[in-house]
């Protein structure tokens, strides 16, 4: 994403003023992680299932706190 997007920084406030590389920061890879074994768990879940099952408090949780720090739909791409 950095890569693509260097201003994207911007909307992690534990990389925003960080003196620490991204790349070497942990709590990015805590975060990073976890977006992974949720993506994980969603393709595990569609491939056995057919379907993802994720808490409704759980989607609207990640997306108040997606919309909190600025994301739209033009991150995605």
């Amino acid at each position: 994403i950095f890569e693509i997007a260097p201003t994207a920084k911007n909307m992690f406030s534990f990389l925003r003023d960080s003196p620490i590389p991204a790349e070497k920061n942990p709590k990015l890879k805590t975060h990073a992680m976890s977006v992974f074994v949720m993506c994980c768990e969603s393709a595990a879940q569609l491939r056995k299932a057919g379907k993802v099952t994720v808490r409704e408090t759980t989607l609207k949780r990640l997306g108040a706190s997606h919309t909190k720090y600025g994301v739209v739909d033009e991150h995605f791409e």
